[in-house]
């Protein structure tokens, strides 16, 4: 058979306000909340800092350990780090995730001066400091995002539907 149906052969969905699952997931929907079976919470996070590992982007800091844009600061000390925004835009975990709004940490020498990129680049992401006490002080709430399971499935328009009326269409008058 030469044609492909819909419904049958292939599907297109519209997901409102979420993200939905990567194809080799397996949601549990007999769960409340609704979770997966597959992969394991500890592969999920595993994808996640792949993720990391894989996308970086380019940041400067001065000598004083503060960021600057690269673009308009020569006196820098640039380094890559993960991409952090990146890496939360695909939808690694199943289950809703809440974030610390976390920052890459700066390290410098007991001086207080930067240290160099190569160093830069073996740092890690540390929790916001700033934030967590605006969050303590009731000024900011931390960012709850849904997990990809509870993520659902809003069906294409009528016209996507199969019908059994025949469409003859427009004649082609080029």
């Amino acid at each position: 058979e030469r044609n492909l149906t819909y419904g049958v052969h292939y599907q297109i969905s519209v997901y409102v306000d979420c993200k939905p699952c990567p194809a080799r997931y397996i949601c549990d929907y007999t769960q409340n909340p609704v979770t997966c079976s597959y992969p394991s919470v500890t592969q999920q996070r595993e994808n996640f800092n792949d993720c990391l590992k894989r996308y970086k982007q380019l940041s400067c800091a001065t000598v004083n350990g503060l960021r600057v844009d690269c673009s308009k600061n020569s006196s820098h000390v640039s380094f890559l780090e993960p991409d952090l925004y990146k890496c939360n835009q695909i939808p690694y975990f199943c289950d809703a995730t809440t974030y610390n709004n976390s920052v890459w940490n700066i390290l410098t020498d007991l001086n207080g001066r930067v240290l160099p990129s190569e160093d830069q680049e073996n740092s890690y992401y540390v929790d916001n400091t700033e934030f967590l006490n605006e969050v303590s002080a009731g000024l900011a709430t931390k960012q709850t995002v849904s997990g990809c399971c509870s993520c659902e499935r809003h069906w294409m328009p009528y016209y996507f539907q199969d019908s059994s009326e025949v469409e003859t269409g427009y004649p082609d008058n080029k």
